[in-house]
């Protein structure tokens, strides 16, 4: 399965998202950490360092083969089979061979065969898959609710989550925290939640102690973080919450379209969307209910619809609190309104499939259906087929070339190796011309340019010459521009236009200080 299922992503991913500096940041950190740098010393990072998340598994790609441009879609689409996969297993825990194999279908059709709008964050960079992938660990790590190997792999899957991404927070600490005092809530037992409990808390004090001794080592240093949205915008953060969230679940899709997928395959989607949302609603009742009532809404064996099943419910609580979440975060972090900020919302369209999952499997169990099951068999496989089907005319769509990839070539042909630029045109650059041309970043300081101390790395500065600035006049960022250039490096010699870039070249190489850099 994760083979076909990183295939299948591999293949959505170069159809569907736009590689970018933030996604090429992490290529580079991986560049880094395989050349021994292991605690990325001398790095410039955001809060989201990705250093103990994704950026494992660009080291050893990296490694193994290389610094590619193909990476940006490769690695993306291994970390999201990953998620797929442990969601199969979370949908199927506890379950007969059929109401399993029912349940791990529901979950590769909503993750393996995606949306277009859950496909433009799920394979791309940057966008914190890698802390969904850890947190769904320590949730099956935890299903049981006991002592046991299970809180060690948790915590260590929560720490290095937060090492890595700190919307671990929101995405895996916080949800187990919450679901440990459901916990005690249900058995009316302070003990029924400890070993959850204890998992949140230890990964948080792992998490400093660690940080701490990196720090003391010599490791990166962390940026400020993005602005919280005001209490107005994030008011109307709420209310996108459907517009948004339907998009992702496959509810509408007005907002990012459908991939090139044609209407009445899209129309097909809303099915899905409604089982999501049943169910969501379903564990959420049985989750009330049970912090309500106790033990007697949660015996084992208990076929009550609105009525939890032990030990599941550890499962279903966590998935349903790691959803909210993720929501949450969206609501406090998107601090204006614009679609790009579907990347604090998507992982909750993730965990509430793989819920999906898990209550589909538990019907399939239930007797009231015994006798339409052959029935329902065969609308499942119908729709199955035509979720692939949706999947396939998105994943034949064809894709331009990366405006970025173009640059890097006509750059290497000229030996032009080695520069500087706006942020959103340099690491892109260098990971997509697979490391023969070095473009590293710099932004508008005090009417110069110097180096910008976010994603960057000191030693991409220190000691290097650099002969051509790159920008995109039409997409001006960070104050990087021709009068910000002649200002720093003085006149350039040449000044060309590439495929939206413009490139300036100076006769002799300049230099650019690694100290004394700022950040946007």
């Amino acid at each position: 399965m994760l083979v076909a299922a990183t295939v299948l992503g591999d293949i959505d991913a170069v159809r569907a998202v736009a590689p970018n500096s933030d996604a090429a940041s992490q290529v580079l950190e991986g560049l880094s950490v395989a050349h021994g740098n292991v605690l990325l010393h001398g790095w410039a990072l955001s809060l989201d360092s990705f250093w103990t998340t994704e950026v494992p598994f660009y080291a050893l790609a990296v490694a193994i083969l290389g610094v590619h441009g193909f990476l940006l879609d490769v690695i993306p689409a291994v970390i999201a089979a990953l998620v797929a996969f442990f969601g199969v297993l979370i949908a199927a825990d506890g379950r007969s061979r059929g109401a399993a194999v029912v349940g791990g279908c529901t979950v590769v059709a909503f993750l393996v065969l995606p949306v277009d709008a859950l496909a433009r964050f799920f394979f791309a960079g940057g966008f914190h898959v890698g802390a969904i992938l850890l947190s769904l660990i320590a949730f099956f790590a935890l299903r049981r609710g006991r002592w046991g190997i299970g809180v060690v792999v948790a915590t260590i899957a929560l720490t290095l989550g937060l090492l890595g991404d700190f919307q671990t927070v929101a995405y895996g600490v916080g949800p187990i925290g919450v679901a440990a005092v459901a916990a005690m809530l249900r058995r009316r037992s302070v003990r029924a939640g400890l070993p959850a409990l204890v998992s949140a808390v230890g990964a948080c004090v792992a998490y400093e102690i660690v940080r701490q001794a990196a720090v003391a080592i010599g490791t990166f240093s962390i940026g400020s973080a993005n602005p919280f949205a005001s209490a107005s915008q994030a008011w109307h953060n709420v209310r996108n919450l459907y517009a948004y969230g339907g998009e992702l679940i496959g509810l509408n899709s007005t907002i990012y379209g459908t991939g090139g997928m044609p209407g009445w395959l899209q129309d097909m989607r809303v099915v899905g969307a409604v089982v999501v949302i049943v169910a969501s609603v379903l564990t959420l009742v049985r989750l009330v209910i049970g912090a309500v009532a106790g033990t007697a809404a949660t015996d084992e064996g208990t076929t009550s619809w609105w009525a939890s099943q032990d030990p599941g419910w550890h499962l279903d609580d966590m998935l349903l609190l790691g959803a909210i979440g993720v929501a949450a975060s969206y609501v406090a972090l998107a601090f204006f309104t614009t679609p790009t900020f579907g990347r604090y919302l998507f992982g909750a369209a993730i965990y509430l499939s793989i819920l999906a999952g898990r209550v589909v499997a538990r019907a399939w169990e239930s007797r009231r259906i015994h006798a339409a099951r052959p029935i329902l068999a065969g609308l499942g496989a119908v729709l199955f087929l035509l979720f692939a089907a949706g999947f396939a005319y998105t994943a034949t769509a064809p894709r331009q070339p990366e405006p970025s990839a173009i640059l890097g070539k006509w750059l290497a042909a000229r030996d032009l190796t080695n520069g500087v630029g706006a942020y959103w045109s340099a690491s892109i650059t260098t990971v997509e011309s697979n490391d023969k041309v070095r473009i590293r970043p710099v932004l508008e300081h005090g009417n110069r340019l110097v180096r910008y101390d976010r994603e960057s790395d000191a030693a991409w500065y220190a000691g290097q010459h650099f002969s051509f600035v790159v920008f995109q006049p039409g997409a001006a960022w960070g104050g990087v521009g021709l009068a910000t250039a002649t200002a720093t490096f003085g006149r350039p010699a040449h000044a060309y236009g590439v495929d939206g870039y413009e490139v300036l070249v100076w006769r002799r190489p300049f230099t650019v200080s690694p100290e004394n850099g700022a950040g946007a």
